[in-house]
């Protein structure tokens, strides 16, 4: 069993990050690449929607040579489940193995929503922490700021290495 020690991958992944990140999404993985090729002369922190494509897993062989090429990218993939907000139709175990998978591509982080991370078996989270890939566990509600603290404790058995809530922004504006 791996003790959570704050190691030195995660301060080198800190390093990585960026005050902003881009969410990057589209009907294909050309599309999505497009897009990341042109934002990340700005900045180098991109998130990558998945589930807005029909078979992400088809796509990773592409996301792997962009971060190849793109080697001051720091990339998040979020494959979120349209029972939680997004797009992907599949599973959650569906969903697990495409985040799974995003490790070997060449992410740095996979975002997992609350509900779903709240909703896997014992450990399963630790399966994909063994791949080597920073989570992220979001929540989301646009329509205002709840008590998360029930939450919070639900998940300390992951004992993350440090955790903040933020509420949502009252209104967001895509480009």
């Amino acid at each position: 069993m791996r003790l959570n020690i704050p190691s030195i991958a995660s301060h080198f992944l800190r390093s990585r990050i960026s005050k902003v990140c881009v969410s990057i999404a589209g009907n294909t993985a050309t599309e999505m690449l497009e897009k990341a090729s042109s934002a990340v002369r700005e900045t180098p922190f991109l998130e990558f929607r998945l589930d807005y494509l029909e078979k992400p897993q088809l796509a990773l062989p592409k996301f792997k040579q962009f971060f190849s090429d793109n080697t001051a990218a720091t990339g998040i993939a979020t494959c979120r489940r349209a029972v939680n907000g997004g797009k992907f139709t599949g599973t959650l175990a569906s969903e697990m193995e495409v985040l799974g998978m995003c490790a070997a591509a060449g992410f740095h982080m996979v975002d997992i929503e609350l509900q779903s991370a709240e909703a896997l078996k014992k450990g399963e989270l630790q399966r994909l922490r063994d791949t080597g890939i920073g989570i992220l566990i979001s929540y989301h509600d646009f329509t205002g700021t709840h008590d998360l603290t029930g939450h919070s404790s639900a998940l300390r058995p992951s004992a993350p290495t440090s955790s903040r809530w933020f509420p949502p922004p009252r209104h967001s504006t895509t480009t």
